[in-house]
């Protein structure tokens, strides 16, 4: 796997639980992800009136997102001295 940038992992972060995507940066970092297989593109999960602003779409870190996230917050605490 290439390496991922700060913005990737945050998305995976924030994404663990599902999150809807309303800005045009965090979509693009959604669609890189997906095209990784690191996250799946969903409906929104937002009931919002269709005359209001609407989300790009929706988004979860998937089984192998996760393991990835893991593997790199493991190595985040092994920089920084933790156990």
């Amino acid at each position: 796997m290439e390496d991922l940038t700060s913005d990737q992992i945050e998305f995976l972060r924030d994404c663990k639980g599902g999150a809807d995507i309303w800005g045009y940066a965090e979509a693009k970092t959604g669609r890189e992800l997906e095209e990784l297989g690191l996250v799946t593109i969903t409906s929104t999960m937002a009931d919002v009136p269709g005359e209001q602003r609407q989300p790009y779409f929706g988004a979860i870190t998937n089984k192998t997102g996760r393991e990835a996230l893991e593997k790199i917050e493991a190595f985040i605490k092994t920089l920084r001295g933790e156990s």
